[in-house]
């Protein structure tokens, strides 16, 4: 009953997070999807459960994911285990998107998981670009002004544009 009871509250808890939770067994085989790892890739639970992970990165990576599971299984070491990283993930329709990627390590019965809480990070990324843009145009404004520009903080000078430069004589 308590195993049963467990189990319940497991599903219970990754069928209604935010942030797809994908399994994977020791051999990359997918063993666990919740719903939301079906809204982000585009599988039905029941097209991904028995299929290799290798279906939700991108061809480019694969080798690289392969390699590590290889080294991961023959003992080396962990790089990727109890860190959040940024990848590239592949929908089923074969599109991309980038990802933000917690992966943990677990054993049941001497079995080997693997968990990954996996974010789709597009929107993250689209707002880190269009500041990095708005930040090269101001920049451009900045240092063709035909007017001297300059910027104290805490009592210092930290910057002059050129054309200030220029009337300072620097």
């Amino acid at each position: 009953e308590a195993l049963a009871a467990g189990a319940a509250r497991y599903r219970a808890v990754t069928q209604t997070a935010a942030d797809a939770i994908v399994t994977a067994d020791s051999s990359g085989i997918v063993v666990g999807w919740n719903a939301s790892a079906e809204q982000l890739f585009g599988y039905a639970e029941t097209e991904i459960i028995g299929q290799p992970l290798t279906l939700l990165i991108p061809e480019r990576f694969q080798q690289r994911h392969l390699d590590g599971v290889k080294r991961v299984q023959s003992g080396g070491e962990r790089r990727v285990i109890g860190k959040t990283i940024e990848l590239v993930g592949r929908r089923k329709d074969a599109s991309e998107f980038p990802l933000d990627l917690s992966l943990a390590e677990w054993t049941v019965g001497g079995r080997q998981f693997f968990t990954g809480n996996i974010r789709d990070i597009t929107e993250r990324k689209q707002a880190e670009r269009e500041l990095v843009e708005s930040e090269e145009k101001f920049r451009g404004l900045v240092e063709q002004a035909i007017t001297g520009i300059y910027i104290i903080q805490d009592g210092k000078l930290i910057y002059v544009n050129p054309r200030c430069a220029e009337i300072l004589g620097q």
